[in-house]
């Protein structure tokens, strides 16, 4: 009976000892895919960082061809990569913002979409009560 009962209290060990491994290895998994998720989001911020300041830059070119044209008379072109209207070219200040519009509304759709992923991927616990701009957050979690 001894010998039984030493045999079965092996194999407990041995099924624990299994249990805790599949338990590790899905908290390293789980924390590897975190990290990828993390880096993920600070490159989409990064992307949509770069567009503002491409747009901006843009922008500010266009506005010295804007300047240029009515001071020396020039005859320049507005240039915008996503030229979205039918007159292609026409160069006015109120096209200059259009395109700033958009290049942001752009921008700013992918930041969304970049804390959309962010919130997803962060535990509850991640955000305190204290923090302001989180409270909205803690609350439609809870």
């Amino acid at each position: 009976m001894t010998g039984t009962n030493r045999n079965s209290s092996q194999f407990s060990i041995i099924e624990d000892h299994t249990v805790n491994d599949d338990i590790i290895y899905h908290e390293i998994n789980h924390y590897h895919l975190s990290k990828l998720f993390e880096m993920t989001v600070e490159c989409i911020n990064t992307i949509a960082g770069i567009l503002v300041i491409f747009a901006i830059i843009l922008s500010g070119y266009n506005i010295l061809l804007i300047i240029s044209n009515s001071v020396f008379s020039t005859n320049y072109t507005m240039i915008n990569p996503l030229l979205t209207s039918n007159c292609h070219g026409c160069l006015t200040i109120t096209k200059v913002r259009l395109m700033l519009g958009e290049y942001t509304a752009l921008a700013l759709s992918v930041l969304v979409a970049a804390d959309v992923l962010d919130t997803v991927i962060k535990p509850v616990h991640a955000y305190s009560l204290h923090d302001g701009t989180n409270i909205f957050l803690c609350k439609l979690t809870m």
